[in-house]
């Protein structure tokens, strides 16, 4: 399945990004910020997890205008936590807010702990083989 992260008013997906090409981009990007202090592997990290919830028929709805509300950001939070081995608690907050900002860390609804436990996935949300 083709997996996209942006969309267009073209309805034929022919300019539309896709997923993998636009999470390369980012990994590359923020590979070389955070190489600025020594963490390009950290950043290209995060750029790989940042929207890989996007793979999901959910999100392809979504991107086609259907009313659908997918929590793209979280599944690559828990990827980043549960695979990041010591840091990836830290690479799970910058994952989850990546659009809204940094998340408080407690147990509370709303709170990354909270979040990372209890927010829904899409249930065919794909592991893409660009984040592996």
């Amino acid at each position: 399945m083709k997996y996209y992260a942006h969309s267009t008013d073209n309805p034929d997906k022919s300019d539309w990004q896709g997923l993998e090409e636009h999470l390369r981009n980012v990994a590359s990007l923020a590979s070389g910020f955070a190489g600025a202090f020594g963490a390009s592997d950290w950043g290209k990290a995060a750029g790989l997890l940042h929207d890989a919830g996007k793979a999901s028929q959910e999100f392809i709805w979504r991107l086609e205008g259907k009313p659908r509300r997918v929590n793209h950001s979280i599944f690559g939070a828990r990827l980043g936590r549960d695979e990041g081995g010591r840091l990836g608690q830290m690479l799970s907050y910058i994952i989850a807010g990546h659009h809204g900002g940094l998340p408080d860390g407690g147990m509370q609804e709303g709170q990354l702990h909270y979040r990372l436990r209890h927010e829904r996935i899409p249930a065919d949300v794909a592991i893409l083989p660009s984040v592996t």
